[in-house]
């Protein structure tokens, strides 16, 4: 007979013993280090596209990337749910 199973089970019970768990990978996604860095990631994408539609000088391009870079770092963190509490390896 077949055992009906969510797909959090399922990987639950497929796993290897020393495999990681769902909650401990979750924690590492919301870890500030990687949220910080998406956020610089994004801004300056956002900075590269405005000057690839702008072309402005030398000096506007720099505070146009510096601004967008610090606008990433700044907004992304409050977009993320979770964002720099304590996650515990074991659940909740």
């Amino acid at each position: 007979m077949t055992q009906l199973v969510g797909p959090r089970e399922r990987l639950d019970r497929d796993a290897p013993p020393d495999a990681a768990t769902f909650e401990s990978v979750f924690a590492q996604t919301t870890d500030k280090t990687l949220v910080l860095s998406y956020g610089f990631r994004m801004g300056l994408a956002v900075g590269i596209v405005f000057l690839m539609t702008t072309q402005p000088e030398l000096p506007l391009s720099l505070a146009a990337l510096g601004t967008a870079s610090l606008a990433g770092v700044v907004l992304v963190p409050g977009l993320v749910r979770d964002f720099g509490t304590p996650q515990s390896a074991g659940g909740q």
